[in-house]
């Protein structure tokens, strides 16, 4: 079963419960698929599990920028809500263990490879690692 599949059964169970906040939320989360697929012009097809990640985590992004702002109780829900769906992030010891990996084993080093070893952590990794974090260790380990 993919991420879409999961969500909507989610949704079932949501409205089953009368979890109003959770079935709210989902809906958005559907919606916003829905509009994805429509941007594609390719109806019925599902959405690959890094294109519906992309979705929930902008919806993690604008809830945290909410309650960033006035404290929401809802954002923060939401927040929690929404995370359930998103893989574990790596650690920063972790991280570094696997960029060292990537340089070794390409014979990466200087500055001007540090877009090659963000692009093959990208490949490999996307979505589980703050690519602040990433950087910041990328930039250490090669200069």
């Amino acid at each position: 079963m993919n991420l879409q599949e999961t969500i909507q059964d989610n949704l079932k169970k949501a409205m089953k419960s009368k979890d109003k906040e959770t079935m709210s939320l989902l809906r958005v989360v559907i919606g916003d698929m829905g509009r994805k697929i429509g941007s594609t012009g390719k109806y019925g097809i599902d959405l690959t599990d890094d294109q519906v990640l992309k979705i929930i985590r902008k919806g993690v992004k604008d809830a945290k920028t909410i309650f960033d702002i006035n404290g929401s109780d809802d954002a923060e829900r939401e927040i929690k809500i929404l995370s359930e769906y998103l893989p574990s992030m790596l650690v920063s010891d972790k991280l570094e263990t696997i960029i060292t990996d990537i340089i070794t084993t390409n014979s990466f080093s200087g500055k001007d490879d540090m877009g090659k070893v963000m692009s093959n952590l990208k490949q490999n990794y996307g979505g589980t690692y703050d690519g602040r974090l990433a950087s910041q260790l990328v930039r250490k380990i090669l200069i």
